[in-house]
């Protein structure tokens, strides 16, 4: 989950910078635009996989410690 969280978030804050200085429209605006909406395809799924996993792994020590 935690290597889904880094790969996936340093793609948005470059487009939300190149936005708030209106060079959104710019062949690297689009290219971040584009990461910043679809890493989430790939990477939403991927850390949903890991947090459940991490759950299914973690419900025997709840269980056993009550």
């Amino acid at each position: 989950a935690f290597l889904a969280f880094a790969v996936a978030e340093p793609g948005r804050y470059p487009y939300y910078l190149l936005k708030m200085v209106g060079s959104d429209e710019t062949t690297v605006g689009k290219f971040f635009g584009h990461i910043r909406y679809n890493f989430f395809i790939v990477f939403y799924p991927l850390g949903a996989f890991c947090d459940l996993t991490a759950g299914y792994f973690s419900a025997p020590h709840f269980v056993e410690s009550g």
